[in-house]
């Protein structure tokens, strides 16, 4: 029975886990798409951006 409800959280963390990673990635994407259009739009001021990002 403990065995089982072990299996059990560790199925969820690992779902939870995977969520979250999906999830990071997705809004980096988002914020990569952004940082490329005001890349187009203000080149100084996002020069500054990217430097203190990476």
């Amino acid at each position: 029975m403990r065995e089982g409800r072990n299996e059990f959280f560790d199925n969820l963390m690992f779902f939870v886990v995977g969520a979250s990673i999906i999830t990071l990635l997705f809004l980096f994407q988002i914020n990569s798409e952004r940082e490329k259009k005001a890349f187009i739009q203000d080149m100084n001021g996002n020069l500054i951006y990217k430097i203190t990002y990476q």
